[in-house]
């Protein structure tokens, strides 16, 4: 009861649009917009890439890390630039698809 009652930190605004749905394996895994990432825009376009991931910090530095959910065959292209472009050192993958899939 008493957990019902503690205020929402995080909002999930960008994560939740539609448009983005595309890009989460499971549509429950979102990560909170204070800490969603982006990849600039690619050519011919002005909007920023949306990835679902979220920066992570650790104790002693802010964004050390990501976490994301086990990537898609369509969105592996997007991890992967954003490891390299960021120079991501620690992915944290979170496993939550189905043992069949």
């Amino acid at each position: 009861q008493k957990l019902m009652n503690i205020p929402a930190v995080f909002t999930y605004e960008i994560s939740s649009k539609t448009e983005n749905a595309q890009f989460r394996r499971d549509q429950t895994v979102l990560p909170a917009d204070s800490r969603t990432i982006f990849l600039p825009p690619y050519a011919g376009s002005s909007h920023p890439v949306y990835v679902n991931a979220s920066r992570v910090d650790s104790l002693k530095q802010k964004d050390s890390f990501i976490a994301t959910e086990h990537p898609m065959s369509s969105t592996l292209p997007n991890i992967w630039k954003l490891v390299l472009d960021k120079q991501i050192n620690v992915w944290i993958l979170l496993h939550t698809f189905p043992n069949n899939d």
